[in-house]
């Protein structure tokens, strides 16, 4: 369950074994291969890495339009995407593949340390049809969503029922083995009581969450944006946000994260407010008043009773908050 990087490794560890075996002639060994279904809800492969602007995108991933909170405090039922924007966390040379290498991939071309989105969707892309083009019809069945998954014990099976996205139809199965790759980012993670309190205090501006992000550069350009999260989506959204022409950029941190530990923003375009959360909107939704972070317990934060900072006119808010 899931197409992305979990689901298409393992499918490839199976295709790669499958083509092992026929090279050796083990007949025996090939006929005892489970035959394997990747399911994902998404129109095409990727998981999170993949990018709804991307249209050179294998499958046709690209999907018309992001959804985003605005007038609503529900996050969007749609695939997850990840902001163009994003950089792997980790350096290259500890993701590397020991059988396709970035010189394979990229022809030798110098690579940063930190790989874009892009760079490291199409480098996944790469290694599971290098030796099956046909990889995502042998394996994949996209727009397709899981209703349940139930293990029956007298049969020793899993019962899955699946329905297809665009045509609406269902379909029951026994499997012998389910494997969970959707990952643990399956959906936004939006705190509704935060949405309700900008939109009950009369904020009217965009509310959006770091992945809905097709139209970023009209949502700041010369824009006042408030970002709500301060580790890396924070951290690349303010930086993209600066590179697109923002007026200002004000990061609400509950705790010191990956944002406070930036000495210098370029263009003093970024402000952060450190220890902060928004607790109430006034002036009939034009004023964002923000209360000093107190850990209650581990993870958990509660904002105190006096006010530190107060914003006026933000036109964009984004949470980034990452996803459940």
């Amino acid at each position: 369950i899931g197409a992305g990087p979990g689901g298409m490794l393992f499918c490839h560890a199976m295709e790669m074994h499958r083509r092992d075996l026929k090279e050796q002639g083990n007949e025996t060994a090939l006929a005892n291969i489970p035959t394997v279904s990747c399911f994902d809800h998404a129109s095409g492969p990727g998981g999170l890495w993949r990018f709804e602007r991307a249209a050179a995108s294998p499958l046709g991933t690209a999907r018309k339009d992001a959804s985003n909170l605005e007038k609503t405090d529900k996050p969007s039922n749609e695939a997850s995407h990840m902001y163009e924007a994003l950089w792997t966390n980790g350096p290259k040379e500890a993701i590397e593949f020991f059988d396709y290498t970035y010189d394979e991939h990229f022809g030798g071309v110098a690579l940063p340390v930190y790989l874009p989105r892009q760079a490291m969707f199409e480098y996944l892309i790469g290694r599971v049809t290098k030796h099956c083009p046909d990889f995502f019809e042998k394996y994949m069945k996209f727009n397709t969503g899981i209703e349940s998954v139930r293990f029956v014990e007298a049969k020793n099976k899993f019962e899955i029922v699946t329905r297809h996205s665009l045509t609406g139809e269902g379909n029951t199965k026994e499997y012998d083995k389910c494997i969970w790759a959707a990952g643990m980012n399956g959906r936004p993670m939006i705190p509704k009581s935060l949405v309700r309190m900008f939109r009950e205090g009369g904020f009217s501006g965009r509310i959006l969450h770091s992945s809905d992000t097709a139209n970023f550069q009209n949502d700041v350009k010369a824009k006042t944006i408030l970002l709500i999260g301060g580790s890396f989506s924070g951290e690349d959204l303010a930086l993209t946000a600066v590179q697109c022409g923002v007026k200002k950029v004000y990061v609400s941190s509950r705790n010191d994260n990956v944002v406070s530990w930036t000495a210098a923003w370029p263009y003093d375009k970024v402000e952060v407010l450190e220890r902060q959360l928004p607790v109430r909107v006034t002036d009939n939704g034009r004023c964002i008043q923000f209360a000093r972070a107190e850990c209650a317990s581990t993870e958990h934060y509660v904002p105190g009773n006096e006010i530190q900072t107060e914003l006026r006119d933000v036109d964009t808010i984004f949470f980034c908050t990452g996803y459940l």
